[in-house]
């Protein structure tokens, strides 16, 4: 006669391996459910990947990447100008003489001079006016570059700043760009500032910060430059800007950045609003001169 004590242990053993067979083929169907589900995932990432790609090739070939000025192709399809253009294409500038400039600016550097009617006006007039603020990017870039190899037009800066070991230290503490401010009205109609664009560039290639959004603004609204002569340009411009936070201006070393330095009434009265609001030094960095 069989104890029950010993079938029951036998049944209770049996059912343990089943349910352990049960737990081993759960086990099976989940790691084929994760390694079948991980499998298209993979396939599909390396798909998005490959149509990515084919759909960059079909732009790349349909629209190919060229330069805006001389129309070559572009080794990288986010720029808009080439080295050749950027390096040869433009006369570099004539200095202005620092005798012609007010007191309270020290000095001024231009990269190129403006030839009227020509590729350097129609490629300033695209950044301002057909939204391709990358471009004035790529200009402020070879701004900064071509300031810190003169070292000409404000030599003890620049050699401050080729020798400064610890960007946002130190001297670049005392630094700060200032784009000339847009009023509020052109800023919204072409939605960006081509001057801070272009001081986006500066600042990559030299580390001097910008200054504090809206630390200057433009107060009030002013007709186009263009075709004004000296003194109606002044009187345009003339109480235009504002220093809103005077703590990001005051005591340092200020360099005002624009597109075009002509007559100088627009960066002079923006400068002369810097000197109030306490500016130790102002410089003014353009792309051309006209």
């Amino acid at each position: 006669m069989v104890h029950v004590s010993k079938v029951t242990k036998k049944i209770g053993k049996y059912h343990s391996q089943i349910r352990r067979f049960r737990n081993q083929k759960k086990t099976v169907r989940i790691i084929h459910f994760l390694t079948h589900r991980g499998m298209k995932q993979h396939n599909r990432i390396h798909l998005q990947v490959f149509l990515r790609g084919l759909r960059l090739a079909f732009n790349e070939f349909i629209f190919p990447s060229v330069c805006t000025c001389c129309g070559d192709a572009l080794s990288e399809r986010d720029r808009y100008l080439c080295d050749t253009c950027l390096t040869f294409r433009f006369d570099m500038a004539r200095q202005t003489d620092p005798l012609l400039l007010p007191d309270c600016v020290r000095s001024s550097f231009a990269l190129w001079n403006f030839d009227k009617g020509e590729v350097l006006q129609d490629l300033l007039h695209m950044i301002k006016y057909q939204n391709i603020p990358q471009a004035g990017i790529e200009l402020g870039q070879e701004l900064g570059r071509q300031w810190l190899a003169s070292g000409n037009a404000t030599p003890n800066l620049v050699q401050k700043v080729l020798t400064c070991k610890e960007p946002k230290t130190g001297i670049y503490k005392q630094m700060c760009l200032v784009p000339v401010p847009l009023h509020q009205s052109k800023f919204r109609k072409r939605g960006y500032n081509q001057a801070e664009k272009i001081a986006l560039g500066v600042t990559e290639q030299t580390e001097i910060p910008l200054v504090k959004d809206q630390s200057v603004i433009k107060t009030r609204k002013s007709i186009s430059q263009t075709g004004l002569q000296l003194k109606q340009r002044e009187k345009n411009v003339r109480g235009s800007f504002e220093v809103k936070i005077p703590q990001e201006i005051g005591n340092k070393i200020v360099f005002i950045i624009d597109d075009v330095f002509t007559t100088g009434a627009t960066t002079f009265e923006l400068a002369y609003e810097l000197d109030r609001a306490g500016a130790q030094e102002i410089h003014i960095l353009t792309v051309a001169i006209a």
